[in-house]
């Protein structure tokens, strides 16, 4: 299978390194400094914990370069950035194409389904601690490297969808094809009060498990955007679920005290 990655950094940096070096065929559309430095010098993978690092040729290019058709786009951006990666998933896709968003914000498949009416788009989430340590170089903080995806109904799941599943799963690489992927990819979005999904673990307890491996200076892609003073994901992960609270009659005060508190700076 083809693999395009739409965006090189913690995200789709690391996939396409592992499957890279799983001897997937992947391609990353990045673009600037970063990409200048892959091309020149190959991705490297740096561990926190050690300091390791690896450098493996992967293959990169900008969406203006691109000119094969794919098997699979993976949409690896942040939020605030998926209205103008639409066109780009319009020219990448062929007709049999499975796109499906990697992102912090539930219910993203189901959005971009409605701009490609005519693809498969599972919904998907991502487990993992990295980020973009300098230009060609991913920080992984931690060990943890799984996908999940899956069709919203269980009768849209399609043989693709398997398939995808057992070619991207890897050494490195844990893939779910979720048999529900609203109840996961709420489960990954745990801090959200979601109604008509039963949870099967504690999720203080799951969660818990999953950080406490990481370094002890990993922190969230969100948390590092709003100490730079960068853009953030933060209208769709805290503004975002005030706006459904509303919506939905749930009220949600923590969420509306943090949110105000944001506003206000």
């Amino acid at each position: 299978m083809k693999y395009a990655i739409i965006g090189a950094g913690g995200t789709g940096g690391s996939l396409g390194f592992f499957l890279t070096k799983a001897g997937k065929d992947v391609t990353l559309i990045a673009r600037g400094k970063h990409l200048e430095a892959i091309r020149k010098n190959g991705l490297g993978m740096e561990r926190l914990w050690d300091h390791k690092r690896e450098m493996i040729p992967v293959k990169a290019c900008t969406v203006e370069e691109y000119s094969d058709t794919p098997d699979v786009i993976l949409v690896c951006v942040k939020g605030y950035s998926m209205t103008e990666t639409i066109p780009v998933i319009r020219k990448l896709a062929g007709k049999d194409t499975v796109v499906f968003p990697i992102l912090n914000i539930y219910g993203t498949g189901g959005k971009l389904q409605k701009e490609f009416p005519e693809l498969t788009v599972p919904d998907g989430c991502i487990y993992v601690s990295a980020n973009i340590l300098e230009p060609g170089v991913i920080l992984r903080h931690g060990k943890i490297l799984r996908v999940v995806f899956g069709a919203r109904k269980p009768e849209e799941e399609t043989e693709k969808m398997r398939e995808i599943a057992k070619d991207m799963a890897c050494e490195n690489i844990e893939v779910i094809l979720s048999e529900d992927i609203r109840r996961d990819a709420m489960v990954k979005f745990s801090y959200v009060s979601a109604m008509g999904i039963e949870f099967q673990e504690d999720l203080v307890e799951r969660n818990l498990k999953i950080v406490a491996p990481l370094a002890p200076e990993a922190t969230t892609s969100m948390q590092r955007d709003v100490y730079a003073g960068k853009k953030s994901e933060i209208d769709g992960l805290v503004y975002e679920i005030v706006r459904l609270g509303k919506e939905y009659g749930v009220p949600l005060p923590e969420y509306e005290k943090a949110a105000a508190r944001f506003h206000e700076q």
